[in-house]
């Protein structure tokens, strides 16, 4: 294939593979094909008009995520993913990668899904110069975990190139799959991002709701466990612990399909109440609020089954108390 000069400042190279960062997700894919990699200050930022969207804050703003892709306004061929990562402690990973359809390439498909352990477990990343995953940790009880994967079709049976972004924190998983469908590798630039702009606030909570309740403070100083932006609604999972023997969790989704739900615990003054976490949502069997894209819930145990639990996605809220039976109020947004 034609190889353009490559301007200042670029390296531009097949088959590079690096040791540190997302930035092997555009080189690894680029075996046969023509691989950029640039320092791009601001660029991750440049999704502004994305097909899929999910960012948002968790663990008090302790941890910010952004994903979305877009096809490039200049040129259809190409299919933008902006990425951005801040953990506490951690330097930020940030940026676009930009997948770039030959001429002989039919058609790049992007899609959206809850897959988020496939670019550990797919055979097949051989490309990787890195331990998997990338990142993973733990900020006030929310996990986070971060990995990527790239294959390129170097046998019969692979005829896709690919390039996947694994994003998981606390309950909201995601994994943007960007695969083009021909044999023939693309044109990759992984555009790092060194001067990310300020981090814009997401949406807060309707005040007035049973779920909003903790947003509200009317329990006291509310921990904020999730505040996202996912495909066009907002999910929200506030926790509140104004005493020992007393908790709440207040789950919320708004959008075209809106759904949320309060539930507190009042235990004996000589009780603890205590809020776990678990990946077991088989207790949660009453649906609050569900819609399929991307793949959200808000579902809850039944009234009067103990210990109650709040479940939002794949992790589940329970509220733990001692033996004596405690007071349990759950309210649900009219």
């Amino acid at each position: 294939m034609l190889r353009r000069k490559a301007p200042a400042g670029t390296t531009r190279r097949p088959g590079l593979r690096l040791a540190t960062g997302v930035v092997v997700l555009g080189a690894a894919i680029g075996v046969a094909g023509c691989v950029e990699l640039k320092t791009v200050p601001g660029v991750s930022a440049t999704c502004t008009q994305p097909t899929t969207m999910n960012d948002g804050f968790f663990a008090d703003h302790g941890v910010f995520f952004r994903v979305s892709t877009q096809t490039d306004p200049a040129n259809p061929r190409t299919t933008w993913v902006c990425y951005r990562i801040k953990t506490p402690n951690q330097p930020e990973t940030a940026g676009r990668i930009d997948v770039n359809a030959t001429t002989s390439t039919p058609k790049v498909d992007v899609t959206n899904d809850l897959d988020s352990r496939l670019c550990e477990t797919t055979p097949g990343n051989g490309l990787w110069a890195l331990t998997h995953p990338i990142e993973q940790g733990e900020v006030l009880d929310t996990p986070f975990y971060v990995d990527a994967y790239a294959a390129a079709p170097l046998t019969p049976t692979l005829t896709n190139a690919r390039a996947w972004l694994c994003v998981e924190v606390g309950p909201v998983k995601q994994r943007v799959a960007v695969d083009v469908g021909d044999t023939n590798e693309p044109d990759v630039v992984h555009n790092n991002d060194s001067a990310p702009p300020p981090i814009t606030d997401t949406t807060p909570p309707p005040a007035g709701k049973a779920s909003t309740k903790c947003a509200d403070s009317a329990y006291g100083t509310p921990r904020e466990v999730v505040n996202a932006h996912l495909g066009g609604r907002d999910l929200f999972l506030y926790t509140a612990k104004p005493a020992d023997n007393e908790a709440h969790v207040c789950a919320r989704l708004s959008g075209p399909q809106s759904g949320g739900v309060h539930v507190g615990v009042k235990a004996a003054p000589s009780q603890i109440v205590d809020i776990q976490q678990s990946a077991d949502t088989s207790p949660c069997t009453v649906d609050v609020v569900t819609v399929s894209n991307p793949p959200t819930s808000i579902k809850m145990t039944p009234v009067g089954q103990s210990p109650p639990s709040v479940c939002v996605n794949s992790t589940r809220f329970t509220l733990l108390s001692g033996p004596i039976p405690p007071f349990v109020t759950v309210e649900l947004d009219s």
